[in-house]
């Protein structure tokens, strides 16, 4: 799971820094050779392109910074569809799970956070989080490339890179292909936990073999 965690970091600079090396490629008045040199001349950055390379500190910084502006865009989304993007079941499936902690109140959607994310790893047989966990991390990082795509132009506009309609036509694509699978990964996680609100997971053989080990 950690792994999982870690590619959130880890891959959204690369999609950045490749997509810049792209609209250098691109621009017709950039010789790579020569960008690369200007680029290498920048105090301390050719270091920093080694770290860079050996997926350092530098990388989950930016990683972090990447995922950041994500996470704030995909709440704010949140905020005006009234929809948290983190944890959307059906009323049925959510009054079901409410209930299998043996709550007796009426179920309170302002919960559904923390009532789904008990119930993921404290409820779920481990085969089945880690299931779920891989497809969430599909989506996370889905959402953070397309901010990389997107923060590469910015980027390019630092070292006068032409915006070609090639360069954008490859981020629009990508973007597209992104938001396509994170949207899946979303979908297919949540409409898992509805589908196992309708059983007694307690019964499941992993989840029996879990008990047992604790």
């Amino acid at each position: 799971m950690e792994h999982n965690r870690n590619l959130r970091f880890l891959i959204p600079p690369f999609v950045l820094a490749a997509s810049v090396y792209l609209g250098a490629v691109l621009d017709p008045g950039i010789d790579i050779a020569a960008f690369y040199q200007k680029v290498s001349a920048i105090s301390g950055l050719s270091s920093l392109i080694g770290i860079v390379a050996s997926g350092g500190v530098a990388v989950i910084a930016l990683g972090f910074v990447l995922s950041s502006v994500s996470i704030f865009l995909l709440r704010l989304i949140s905020t005006i569809r009234g929809l948290d993007y983190e944890a959307h079941v059906s009323k049925e499936s959510f009054s079901k799970i409410w209930k299998s902690f043996g709550l007796t109140s009426e179920p309170e959607p302002k919960l559904s956070l923390y009532v789904l994310a008990a119930y993921d790893h404290a409820v779920l047989p481990t085969p089945l989080n880690l299931w779920m966990g891989r497809r969430w991390t599909t989506f996370m990082v889905s959402c953070h490339c397309v901010i990389a795509l997107f923060g590469a132009h910015l980027v390019g506009t630092l070292f006068r890179l032409a915006q070609t309609c090639t360069w954008w036509y490859i981020t629009v694509i990508l973007s597209i292909v992104m938001i396509s699978n994170a949207a899946f990964a979303s979908y297919q996680t949540m409409k898992m936990m509805e589908f196992l609100s309708n059983l007694d997971v307690s019964k499941l053989p992993n989840r029996q073999k879990d008990a047992n080990s604790n």
